[in-house]
């Protein structure tokens, strides 16, 4: 039970969101050689794929986040936790 509240908490996804975006952009060189490269990123996105996907991920991560902060979605979400 405690475990859905914290993940359907708005504020956690959206700190987490920062971290992840940090995660992406800043320390891309890192993240690449701590989960290695992907084969698929390299093949479709040519030299530097995996890199190149460890920026789109630090991009997307906030703007998901922020919707889901905004969204009607989370509100129903942790209105059923509460019900249980």
């Amino acid at each position: 039970m405690l475990l859905w509240k914290i993940l359907l908490n708005k504020w956690f996804w959206l700190a987490a969101s920062a971290g992840i975006s940090y995660l992406g952009l800043v320390k891309t060189l890192q993240m690449a050689h701590l989960f290695g490269k992907m084969g698929w990123a390299e093949k479709y996105l040519g030299e530097g794929g995996s890199y190149t996907v460890w920026k789109i991920i630090g991009v997307i991560a906030p703007i998901l986040a922020i919707i889901y902060f905004f969204s009607a979605v989370s509100d129903r979400a942790m209105s059923w936790v509460n019900g249980l």
